[in-house]
Protein backbone atom coordinates (compact mmCIF):
# COMPACT_ATOMS: atom_id res chain seq x y z
CA UNK A 1 0.00 0.00 0.00
CA UNK A 2 2.94 2.36 0.54
CA UNK A 3 3.15 3.05 -3.21
CA UNK A 4 -0.17 4.92 -2.89
CA UNK A 5 1.27 7.26 -0.24
CA UNK A 6 2.92 10.41 -1.56
CA UNK A 7 6.60 11.12 -1.08
CA UNK A 8 5.48 14.38 0.52
CA UNK A 9 3.56 12.50 3.20
CA UNK A 10 6.28 9.93 3.77
CA UNK A 11 9.05 12.52 4.11
CA UNK A 12 7.18 14.94 6.37
CA UNK A 13 8.33 14.22 9.93
CA UNK A 14 5.81 13.52 12.67
CA UNK A 15 5.84 15.73 15.74
CA UNK A 16 8.29 14.51 18.36
CA UNK A 17 6.25 16.33 20.99
CA UNK A 18 3.14 14.39 20.04
CA UNK A 19 5.02 11.11 20.30
CA UNK A 20 5.52 11.73 24.00
CA UNK A 21 2.05 13.24 24.51
CA UNK A 22 0.32 10.31 22.81
CA UNK A 23 2.15 7.86 25.07
CA UNK A 24 1.27 9.94 28.11
CA UNK A 25 -2.44 9.89 27.25
CA UNK A 26 -2.56 6.16 27.92
CA UNK A 27 -1.11 6.55 31.42
CA UNK A 28 -2.76 7.72 34.63
CA UNK A 29 -1.26 10.21 37.05
CA UNK A 30 0.92 11.94 34.46
CA UNK A 31 2.05 15.51 35.06
CA UNK A 32 2.00 17.18 31.67
CA UNK A 33 4.93 19.56 31.27
CA UNK A 34 5.17 18.92 27.53
CA UNK A 35 1.99 20.73 26.53
CA UNK A 36 2.29 23.94 24.53
CA UNK A 37 -0.98 25.65 25.38
CA UNK A 38 -2.37 27.78 28.21
CA UNK A 39 -4.13 25.75 30.89
CA UNK A 40 -6.59 28.61 31.41
CA UNK A 41 -10.15 28.37 30.14
CA UNK A 42 -11.25 30.73 27.37
CA UNK A 43 -12.79 33.85 28.99
CA UNK A 44 -16.53 33.60 29.59
CA UNK A 45 -17.31 36.72 27.52
CA UNK A 46 -15.68 35.10 24.48
CA UNK A 47 -17.61 31.85 24.92
CA UNK A 48 -20.84 33.76 25.42
CA UNK A 49 -20.31 35.65 22.17
CA UNK A 50 -19.75 32.37 20.31
CA UNK A 51 -23.04 31.05 21.65
CA UNK A 52 -24.88 34.23 20.72
CA UNK A 53 -23.32 34.13 17.25
CA UNK A 54 -24.53 30.57 16.71
CA UNK A 55 -28.04 31.61 17.69
CA UNK A 56 -27.79 34.61 15.36
CA UNK A 57 -26.94 32.51 12.34
CA UNK A 58 -23.15 32.75 12.12
CA UNK A 59 -22.99 29.18 10.86
CA UNK A 60 -22.09 29.87 7.24
CA UNK A 61 -19.09 30.85 5.12
CA UNK A 62 -17.50 34.24 5.60
CA UNK A 63 -15.29 36.14 3.19
CA UNK A 64 -12.18 34.04 2.49
CA UNK A 65 -10.09 36.69 4.30
CA UNK A 66 -12.41 36.67 7.30
CA UNK A 67 -15.17 38.91 8.61
CA UNK A 68 -14.50 42.56 7.87
CA UNK A 69 -15.45 43.37 11.48
CA UNK A 70 -12.70 41.07 12.79
CA UNK A 71 -10.13 42.36 10.33
CA UNK A 72 -10.97 45.90 11.42
CA UNK A 73 -10.69 44.88 15.08
CA UNK A 74 -7.24 43.41 14.39
CA UNK A 75 -6.23 46.64 12.64
CA UNK A 76 -7.50 48.64 15.64
CA UNK A 77 -5.57 46.34 17.98
CA UNK A 78 -2.28 47.03 16.19
CA UNK A 79 -2.99 50.74 16.37
CA UNK A 80 -3.83 50.77 20.09
CA UNK A 81 -1.26 48.24 21.35
CA UNK A 82 1.67 48.60 18.94
CA UNK A 83 1.00 52.08 17.46
CA UNK A 84 1.05 50.73 13.91
CA UNK A 85 -1.39 51.71 11.18
CA UNK A 86 -2.91 48.61 9.58
CA UNK A 87 -5.88 48.42 7.23
CA UNK A 88 -8.36 45.50 7.05
CA UNK A 89 -7.07 44.81 3.53
CA UNK A 90 -3.68 44.04 5.06
CA UNK A 91 -5.12 41.30 7.30
CA UNK A 92 -6.23 37.73 6.64
CA UNK A 93 -7.99 35.62 9.28
CA UNK A 94 -6.85 32.00 9.21
CA UNK A 95 -7.46 28.63 10.83
CA UNK A 96 -5.05 29.13 13.71
CA UNK A 97 -1.56 30.57 13.58
CA UNK A 98 -0.49 27.41 11.77
CA UNK A 99 -2.90 28.31 8.98
CA UNK A 100 -1.35 31.76 8.70
CA UNK A 101 2.12 30.23 8.65
CA UNK A 102 1.25 27.67 5.99
CA UNK A 103 -0.42 30.23 3.73
CA UNK A 104 2.55 32.59 4.17
CA UNK A 105 4.91 29.89 2.96
CA UNK A 106 2.57 28.70 0.23
CA UNK A 107 2.24 32.24 -1.12
CA UNK A 108 5.92 33.16 -1.14
CA UNK A 109 8.02 30.00 -1.56
CA UNK A 110 8.33 27.76 -4.62
CA UNK A 111 9.41 24.13 -4.98
CA UNK A 112 13.18 23.92 -4.54
CA UNK A 113 13.51 27.25 -2.73
CA UNK A 114 15.38 27.31 0.57
CA UNK A 115 13.87 28.72 3.76
CA UNK A 116 16.01 29.70 6.75
CA UNK A 117 14.60 28.16 9.94
CA UNK A 118 15.63 28.66 13.59
CA UNK A 119 17.21 25.63 15.27
CA UNK A 120 15.85 24.96 17.82
CA UNK A 121 12.48 26.00 16.45
CA UNK A 122 8.80 25.18 16.25
CA UNK A 123 8.62 21.71 14.56
CA UNK A 124 5.88 22.56 12.01
CA UNK A 125 8.25 25.03 10.33
CA UNK A 126 10.15 22.07 8.93
CA UNK A 127 7.01 20.04 8.22
CA UNK A 128 5.31 22.81 6.26
CA UNK A 129 8.39 23.71 4.24
CA UNK A 130 8.81 20.09 3.20
CA UNK A 131 5.11 19.76 2.42
CA UNK A 132 5.33 22.48 -0.22
CA UNK A 133 8.48 21.00 -1.74
CA UNK A 134 10.90 23.60 -0.41
CA UNK A 135 14.09 22.99 1.57
CA UNK A 136 14.60 23.96 5.23
CA UNK A 137 18.06 25.34 6.03
CA UNK A 138 18.78 25.84 9.71
CA UNK A 139 20.45 28.65 11.63
CA UNK A 140 21.51 27.76 15.16
CA UNK A 141 20.39 29.36 18.40
CA UNK A 142 22.96 28.53 21.07
CA UNK A 143 22.71 28.50 24.84
CA UNK A 144 26.09 30.22 25.26
CA UNK A 145 24.77 33.26 23.36
CA UNK A 146 21.43 33.32 25.14
CA UNK A 147 19.67 31.50 22.29
CA UNK A 148 19.75 34.74 20.29
CA UNK A 149 20.12 34.65 16.49
CA UNK A 150 23.32 36.12 15.04
CA UNK A 151 22.95 37.87 11.70
CA UNK A 152 26.47 37.00 10.54
CA UNK A 153 25.90 33.31 11.25
CA UNK A 154 22.55 33.41 9.46
CA UNK A 155 24.23 35.05 6.46
CA UNK A 156 26.59 32.09 6.19
CA UNK A 157 23.57 29.87 5.44
CA UNK A 158 22.27 32.02 2.57
CA UNK A 159 22.61 30.68 -0.97
CA UNK A 160 21.24 31.64 -4.38
CA UNK A 161 18.24 29.41 -3.59
CA UNK A 162 17.33 31.16 -0.34
CA UNK A 163 13.90 32.77 -0.57
CA UNK A 164 12.71 33.40 2.97
CA UNK A 165 13.62 33.44 6.65
CA UNK A 166 11.42 32.52 9.60
CA UNK A 167 11.84 34.49 12.83
CA UNK A 168 10.07 33.63 16.08
CA UNK A 169 9.84 35.98 19.07
CA UNK A 170 8.98 35.38 21.87
CA UNK A 171 10.54 32.09 20.97
CA UNK A 172 9.31 28.53 21.20
CA UNK A 173 11.05 26.51 22.68
CA UNK A 174 13.59 28.86 24.33
CA UNK A 175 11.28 31.53 25.75
CA UNK A 176 13.70 34.23 24.61
CA UNK A 177 12.38 37.66 23.58
CA UNK A 178 14.39 39.28 20.79
CA UNK A 179 15.39 42.91 21.22
CA UNK A 180 14.83 45.63 18.63
CA UNK A 181 18.53 45.55 17.72
CA UNK A 182 18.53 41.79 17.13
CA UNK A 183 15.47 42.05 14.92
CA UNK A 184 16.88 45.07 13.10
CA UNK A 185 20.02 43.11 12.18
CA UNK A 186 17.85 40.36 10.70
CA UNK A 187 15.69 42.90 8.86
CA UNK A 188 18.81 44.48 7.31
CA UNK A 189 20.13 41.05 6.33
CA UNK A 190 16.85 40.14 4.67
CA UNK A 191 16.74 43.47 2.86
CA UNK A 192 20.31 43.11 1.57
CA UNK A 193 19.58 39.61 0.23
CA UNK A 194 16.00 40.33 -0.91
CA UNK A 195 14.46 37.70 1.38
CA UNK A 196 10.89 37.35 2.57
CA UNK A 197 10.59 37.53 6.36
CA UNK A 198 7.92 35.42 8.07
CA UNK A 199 7.79 36.68 11.65
CA UNK A 200 5.98 34.32 14.02
CA UNK A 201 4.74 36.52 16.88
CA UNK A 202 2.02 34.33 18.41
CA UNK A 203 3.45 34.71 21.95
CA UNK A 204 3.67 38.52 21.67
CA UNK A 205 1.64 39.28 24.80
CA UNK A 206 3.32 36.67 27.02
CA UNK A 207 6.41 38.51 28.29
CA UNK A 208 7.93 38.85 31.76
CA UNK A 209 10.28 40.99 33.86
CA UNK A 210 9.33 44.11 31.95
CA UNK A 211 10.52 42.64 28.66
CA UNK A 212 8.61 44.05 25.71
CA UNK A 213 7.83 42.38 22.43
CA UNK A 214 8.96 44.32 19.36
CA UNK A 215 6.93 43.57 16.28
CA UNK A 216 8.81 43.58 12.98
CA UNK A 217 5.95 45.58 11.47
CA UNK A 218 7.73 48.61 12.92
CA UNK A 219 10.50 48.24 10.31
CA UNK A 220 8.91 50.21 7.49
CA UNK A 221 11.78 49.65 5.05
CA UNK A 222 11.01 45.90 4.83
CA UNK A 223 7.21 46.29 4.80
CA UNK A 224 6.82 44.80 1.32
CA UNK A 225 8.92 41.74 2.27
CA UNK A 226 7.31 40.99 5.63
CA UNK A 227 4.37 38.92 6.84
CA UNK A 228 3.60 38.67 10.55
CA UNK A 229 1.92 35.50 11.81
CA UNK A 230 -0.25 35.81 14.90
CA UNK A 231 -3.00 33.96 16.73
CA UNK A 232 -5.71 34.14 19.38
CA UNK A 233 -4.66 30.72 20.71
CA UNK A 234 -2.02 31.78 23.23
CA UNK A 235 -3.19 35.33 24.00
CA UNK A 236 -6.79 34.44 24.84
CA UNK A 237 -6.44 30.70 25.66
CA UNK A 238 -8.32 29.81 22.46
CA UNK A 239 -6.18 26.96 21.09
CA UNK A 240 -9.19 24.80 20.22
CA UNK A 241 -11.04 27.62 18.47
CA UNK A 242 -8.53 27.66 15.59
CA UNK A 243 -8.42 31.39 14.95
CA UNK A 244 -5.23 33.01 13.75
CA UNK A 245 -4.28 35.76 11.35
CA UNK A 246 -1.53 37.24 9.25
CA UNK A 247 -0.67 40.90 8.71
CA UNK A 248 1.37 42.34 5.87
CA UNK A 249 1.73 45.82 4.40
CA UNK A 250 2.12 43.96 1.10
CA UNK A 251 -1.56 43.91 0.14
CA UNK A 252 -0.80 41.78 -2.93
CA UNK A 253 0.58 39.06 -0.66
CA UNK A 254 -2.55 39.13 1.52
CA UNK A 255 -4.68 38.99 -1.62
CA UNK A 256 -2.88 35.84 -2.79
CA UNK A 257 -3.03 34.24 0.64
CA UNK A 258 -6.77 34.86 0.58
CA UNK A 259 -7.06 33.22 -2.82
CA UNK A 260 -5.14 30.15 -1.64
CA UNK A 261 -7.16 29.90 1.56
CA UNK A 262 -10.25 29.21 -0.59
CA UNK A 263 -8.62 26.02 -1.82
CA UNK A 264 -7.40 24.89 1.61
CA UNK A 265 -10.16 25.62 4.16
CA UNK A 266 -12.33 28.34 2.55
CA UNK A 267 -12.43 30.41 5.74
CA UNK A 268 -12.07 30.27 9.50
CA UNK A 269 -15.20 29.29 11.50
CA UNK A 270 -17.70 32.18 11.50
CA UNK A 271 -18.81 31.91 15.12
CA UNK A 272 -15.20 31.72 16.33
CA UNK A 273 -14.40 34.85 14.33
CA UNK A 274 -17.21 36.70 16.10
CA UNK A 275 -15.90 35.50 19.46
CA UNK A 276 -12.40 36.71 18.58
CA UNK A 277 -13.71 40.24 18.09
CA UNK A 278 -14.91 40.27 21.70
CA UNK A 279 -11.51 39.00 22.84
CA UNK A 280 -9.74 41.89 21.18
CA UNK A 281 -12.17 44.49 22.49
CA UNK A 282 -12.83 43.22 26.01
CA UNK A 283 -10.27 40.54 26.87
CA UNK A 284 -7.30 42.62 27.97
CA UNK A 285 -7.94 42.21 31.69
CA UNK A 286 -7.90 38.43 31.22
CA UNK A 287 -4.63 38.63 29.28
CA UNK A 288 -2.97 40.74 31.97
CA UNK A 289 -4.07 38.35 34.71
CA UNK A 290 -2.88 35.31 32.79
CA UNK A 291 0.53 36.88 32.19
CA UNK A 292 0.89 37.66 35.90
CA UNK A 293 0.12 34.03 36.74
CA UNK A 294 2.61 32.77 34.16
CA UNK A 295 5.25 35.10 35.63
CA UNK A 296 4.74 33.53 39.08
CA UNK A 297 4.98 30.04 37.62
CA UNK A 298 8.06 30.99 35.63
CA UNK A 299 9.75 32.28 38.78
CA UNK A 300 8.85 29.09 40.65
CA UNK A 301 10.15 26.84 37.87
CA UNK A 302 13.40 28.80 37.55
CA UNK A 303 13.99 28.46 41.30
CA UNK A 304 13.33 24.72 41.24
CA UNK A 305 15.47 24.08 38.15
CA UNK A 306 18.33 26.07 39.70
CA UNK A 307 18.50 23.39 42.40
CA UNK A 308 19.12 20.58 39.91
CA UNK A 309 22.73 19.47 39.59
CA UNK A 310 24.60 19.23 36.27
CA UNK A 311 21.93 21.04 34.28
CA UNK A 312 21.71 24.54 32.85
CA UNK A 313 19.21 26.86 31.19
CA UNK A 314 18.63 30.42 30.05
CA UNK A 315 15.89 32.20 32.00
CA UNK A 316 12.96 32.78 29.59
CA UNK A 317 11.50 36.26 29.25
CA UNK A 318 8.45 35.14 27.27
CA UNK A 319 6.12 32.34 26.16
CA UNK A 320 5.81 29.58 28.81
CA UNK A 321 8.78 27.30 28.25
CA UNK A 322 12.23 26.59 29.65
CA UNK A 323 14.76 24.68 27.56
CA UNK A 324 16.75 22.63 30.07
CA UNK A 325 20.19 21.29 29.20
CA UNK A 326 20.38 17.66 30.39
CA UNK A 327 23.33 16.65 28.17
CA UNK A 328 25.32 15.54 31.22
CA UNK A 329 22.73 12.80 31.67
CA UNK A 330 22.02 11.72 28.11
CA UNK A 331 22.78 12.39 24.46
CA UNK A 332 19.35 11.13 23.39
CA UNK A 333 16.53 13.42 24.48
CA UNK A 334 13.82 11.12 23.09
CA UNK A 335 15.12 8.23 25.13
CA UNK A 336 15.36 10.50 28.17
CA UNK A 337 11.77 11.78 27.77
CA UNK A 338 10.40 8.26 27.29
CA UNK A 339 12.24 6.91 30.33
CA UNK A 340 11.14 9.88 32.45
CA UNK A 341 7.53 9.32 31.39
CA UNK A 342 7.65 5.60 32.14
CA UNK A 343 9.57 5.85 35.40
CA UNK A 344 8.15 9.04 36.92
CA UNK A 345 5.04 9.83 34.87
CA UNK A 346 6.25 13.28 33.88
CA UNK A 347 5.76 14.41 30.30
CA UNK A 348 8.42 16.69 28.80
CA UNK A 349 9.16 17.55 25.19
CA UNK A 350 12.43 16.07 23.86
CA UNK A 351 14.80 18.74 22.60
CA UNK A 352 15.51 16.81 19.42
CA UNK A 353 11.93 17.52 18.34
CA UNK A 354 12.95 21.15 17.85
CA UNK A 355 16.13 20.50 15.86
CA UNK A 356 19.67 19.19 16.04
CA UNK A 357 20.88 22.15 18.10
CA UNK A 358 18.59 21.23 20.99
CA UNK A 359 19.56 17.57 21.24
CA UNK A 360 20.59 17.07 24.85
CA UNK A 361 17.80 19.36 26.06
CA UNK A 362 14.19 18.97 27.16
CA UNK A 363 11.49 21.62 26.90
CA UNK A 364 9.52 22.10 30.10
CA UNK A 365 6.24 24.01 29.94
CA UNK A 366 5.03 26.02 32.91
CA UNK A 367 1.49 26.15 31.51
CA UNK A 368 0.41 24.09 34.49
CA UNK A 369 -0.48 24.69 38.15
CA UNK A 370 2.17 25.59 40.72
CA UNK A 371 1.32 22.36 42.54
CA UNK A 372 1.99 20.27 39.44
CA UNK A 373 5.17 22.18 38.63
CA UNK A 374 6.55 21.52 42.11
CA UNK A 375 5.64 17.82 42.00
CA UNK A 376 6.81 17.43 38.42
CA UNK A 377 10.27 18.86 39.09
CA UNK A 378 10.52 16.81 42.29
CA UNK A 379 10.05 13.69 40.15
CA UNK A 380 12.54 14.95 37.58
CA UNK A 381 15.10 15.44 40.36
CA UNK A 382 14.54 11.90 41.60
CA UNK A 383 14.99 10.61 38.07
CA UNK A 384 18.24 12.54 37.57
CA UNK A 385 19.62 11.44 40.91
CA UNK A 386 19.12 7.77 39.98
CA UNK A 387 20.83 8.25 36.61
CA UNK A 388 24.07 9.49 38.16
Amino acid sequence: MQRFISIRALETPASGIRKIFNKAVGLSGVIHLEIGEPDFDTPAIIKEEAWKSLQSGYTHYTHNAGLIELRQAIADYYKSVWEIEVSPEEVIVTVGGTGALFLSLLSTVDVGDEVLVPDPGYPPYTSMIKMIGAIPVYYSLKENTGFLPKADEIENEISEKTKAIIVNTPNNPTGIVYSKNVLKSIAELASNHNLVIISDEVYERLTFDGSKHYTMLKFKDIADKLVVVNSFSKTFAMTGWRIGFAVSKNAELIKNMTKLQEGVVACAPAMAQRAAIVGLKHGQEFVNGMVQEFQKRRDLLVRLLSELENTSFVIPQGAFYVLLNISNYTKDSYEFAERLLTAKKVGVAPGKAFGQSSEGYIRISFANSEENIVEGIRRVKEFLDKKE
